[in-house]
């Protein structure tokens, strides 16, 4: 799986080396051809690319290009996207399960489109429950890896039946009848049926705080809980008070679904609700005066002083900026000279600089899509909440309607 510690590892591969993020997706019909559109364009890219490199490079690099073209006609490819990175003594092919843009870059490796990646397809958990077993799951573009599984059966050998009474176990329940507590009388049944009540709530606490540890170790942007209201109540009120990210419940019986048909069945419903969650946080940017900030030129102020906490961005959001070479300061200033050490400013997209922006400053980023973008859009297409809420006139942030 690729989370933000595997790009930072990818970041400090040795230079120069090729980075190739290339559209296979076998879906395409130009990619199921003798020769894919994907190595046509490879071929093309390259010979553009080396016309622009020093001669000394231009060999190493042809090499590179050639190694990464006899990797992909040996039939390697079968994910929508792969990324390779390339070099001397680097080789690293990183399988993506969603479309990507074709890029070739070489030098430093280019870690841009995989953190736009992250940040478009964040993963979540799934939690499959029913009356026996709680199934977790990571969920990322309908594809479902299992993580862990816990036991909700309760074991009631052990219980006293001078405190409960005669009881059958729930195993004999078929030579003694339905029901499982067939002499059972009055309190002891009350006392029995309190008891494993107090003991299914004891175990939906476990599964929220198990599912709560592994959206942590996981970086998960929500939970979902799908089983039963009855259950999925209980498991919800277990989350630990200080988990901030949303839970959300699903009350459908897919408690005996394989994963696979598990994650289309998920698929519709997850995107649902990121609609709806990228329209609420809109509403919440646009509506609170406080603690946030809005447009590009407070945004990249902010961001590289270190005081925003959330990014929310318009998805295809695009425009030109310029970066120093020296200091990475990075703003929409047409000065060549950087106005902070002096340095060069070059010219660069802000959709090569904000996630690595975004990732240097430990930010969270959340990008919106269709009618949430164009409202945001009203806003220069970016908001933010600060790490630690101030007025803003403090700040000379500049609130703008939406």
């Amino acid at each position: 799986m690729v989370n933000a510690e595997k790009v930072r590892t990818y970041s400090e591969l040795p230079s120069p080396l090729l980075t190739a993020y290339l559209d296979t997706n076998p879906a395409k019909v130009a990619n199921r051809t003798p020769a894919p559109e994907y190595l046509t364009w490879l071929s093309t890219e390259a010979k553009a690319v080396a016309a622009t490199l020093p001669l000394p490079q231009q060999r190493l690099f042809r090499e590179q290009c050639e190694r990464v073209e006899n990797y992909l006609r040996g039939g390697a490819a079968q994910t929508r996207g792969v990324l390779v990175f390339s070099g001397a003594g680097t080789w690293e092919v990183v399988p993506l399960p969603q479309e990507v843009e074709n890029e070739l870059h070489w030098g430093a490796a280019s870690v841009t489109q995989l953190l736009w990646l992250l940040d478009e397809h964040k993963p979540y958990g799934v939690v499959i429950v029913d009356r026996t077993m709680a199934r977790f799951f990571r969920y990322r573009l309908e594809e479902l890896v299992p993580l862990a599984e816990k036991s909700l059966e309760v074991d009631i050998s052990d219980w006293s039946k001078k405190d409960m009474g005669k009881f059958a176990h729930p195993r004999e329940s078929g030579r003694r009848g339905a029901g499982g507590i067939k002499k059972t009388r009055g309190s002891q049944r009350d006392t029995f049926e309190h008891r494993l009540g107090a003991s299914y709530a004891r175990l939906c606490s476990e599964v929220a705080r198990q599912a709560a540890h592994l959206a942590e170790a996981e970086n998960l942007g929500a939970v979902f809980l799908v089983g039963s209201n009855r259950l999925l109540g209980s498991i919800a009120g277990g989350f630990p008070p200080e988990f901030r990210r949303p839970v959300i419940k699903i009350a459908k019986d897919f408690g005996g679904l394989a994963a696979a048909e598990l994650g289309q069945r998920l698929a519709p419903v997850v995107a649902q609700w990121e609609r709806a969650h990228e329209s609420e946080l809109v509403d919440t940017l646009l509506s609170d005066g406080r603690g946030t900030i809005l447009g590009l030129d407070e945004i990249l102020v902010h961001l590289q002083e270190g005081k925003i906490r959330t990014l929310l961005l318009a998805r295809d959001l695009d425009t030109s900026l310029r970066r120093c070479a020296s200091c990475g300061w990075t703003d929409r200033s047409a000065d060549v000279r950087c106005a902070h050490c002096g340095g060069q400013r070059q010219r660069v997209t802000l959709r090569e600089a904000m996630p690595e922006l975004a990732w240097k400053h430990g930010v969270e980023v959340q990008i919106v899509s269709g009618e949430a973008a164009e409202r945001l859009k009203g806003a220069e297409g970016m908001g933010g909440w600060l790490r630690a809420p101030i007025e803003a006139h403090q700040t000379g942030a500049l609130k703008r309607a939406g």
